[in-house]
């Protein structure tokens, strides 16, 4: 494969200061807020819009935001959406008159990609979708770098879309990191498959059956904890770093000849089959259907809050309050010292 094969990425300097008019920020959640204070610390004309009763207006007030009520939202030259993918049809029923011209601009693509939400033909319809959670756009903000993001113009209806869209991505910093184009319909499938086939489902499921498989076969269920999860940052970080590759390199003779031997036994045809299949239902529009109903019904997360009673999540606390690992909070470790 040539390493030299084009993937075009915007910086910092490609990227058009913001000269324009308010900004609003509809939500002030995981990514609303972060967005929104490095927008303050910018000296950006940026409002936030919060329904009345929000538990949120406080937190923006005392983080020196000016709230306004959604329906003044869509006067804004460029309206950010903030609020939860599944909340978007009911917040876009508070807003007041569409400012003809104006943009809006989506933190992810399932709302408009699937019809939860449907911008007038008048405004432009932008993504930017940074990668990784507010708290980390925040972090990277503040130090002087950047959280990568992922971009695209849906519509131009002004005339200003790309424009506008690059200047933001530059006020909150993603310009710094780096900005790649997708669309709407790329990024929903593939952020959803990355979250459920690795992120936040295949790998936490991949750990668990390890530890259980390990914790049945009488081991100890903290020394199993610590070689199935909490070695996972060390090799991880050396991916993110390196690349899978280059972790290898900084692997031992007999754990690269073992990952060669054993590995793809446990990631065999029938779990390519299953991810085959997921990407199959996230294509179709099944999950997000799926995602909607549920929402509607209520969701409820209690099913896997429970995980936090139970003895795979009582060893991971042993061993982190006995044990100086880097990266936890010198606090916690002081406070368990010593604990069984």
């Amino acid at each position: 494969m040539n390493d030299d094969a084009p993937f075009q990425v915007l910086h910092e300097e490609d990227c058009p200061r913001w000269t324009g008019g308010r900004i609003v920020i509809y939500g002030y959640g995981n990514q609303g807020r972060a967005q929104a204070l490095c927008l303050r610390d910018g000296g950006l004309p940026v409002v936030v819009a919060l329904r009345p009763g929000s538990p949120s207006r406080e937190p923006a007030a005392a983080d020196g935001l000016t709230v306004i009520e959604p329906v003044e939202a869509a006067k804004a030259e460029l309206l950010v959406w903030a609020v939860p993918d599944e909340a978007m049809t009911d917040a876009a029923k508070g807003l007041g008159t569409v400012r003809a011209g104006s943009s809006w601009l989506f933190l992810h693509g399932l709302a408009p990609r699937w019809g939860w939400i449907e911008p007038p033909e008048t405004v432009d319809i932008l993504l930017l979708a940074p990668q990784g959670p507010g708290a980390a756009l925040r972090s990277a903000y503040a130090s002087g770098a950047g959280l990568p993001a992922a971009i695209a113009v849906e519509h131009d209806a002004s005339g200003k879309a790309h424009q506008r869209l690059l200047a933001y991505a530059r006020a909150i910093g993603c310009a710094r990191g780096g900005l790649f184009r997708t669309d709407l319909a790329e990024e929903t499938v593939v952020d959803h498959f990355g979250e459920q086939a690795v992120l936040c489902g295949g790998v936490p499921a991949l750990v668990r059956a390890a530890w259980e498989t390990l914790v049945a076969a009488g081991y100890g269920p903290e020394t199993a904890y610590i070689e199935c999860l909490m070695q996972l940052k060390l090799l991880v970080d050396l991916m993110y770093k390196r690349g899978v590759e280059g972790m290898r390199r900084a692997v031992s003779p007999t754990a690269l000849f073992g990952a060669r031997e054993y590995g793809a036994a446990v990631i065999g045809p029938e779990t390519r089959g299953r991810l085959t299949d997921l990407l199959k239902t996230l294509e179709s529009g099944e999950f997000a259907a799926s995602w909607r109903a549920t929402s509607k019904a209520g969701w409820n997360d209690g099913e896997l809050t429970t995980e936090r009673d139970d003895t795979f999540e009582a060893a991971g606390r042993r061993v982190r309050r006995c044990l100086r690992w880097p990266g936890l909070e010198r606090s916690a470790v002081e406070k368990g010292r010593g604990a069984g």
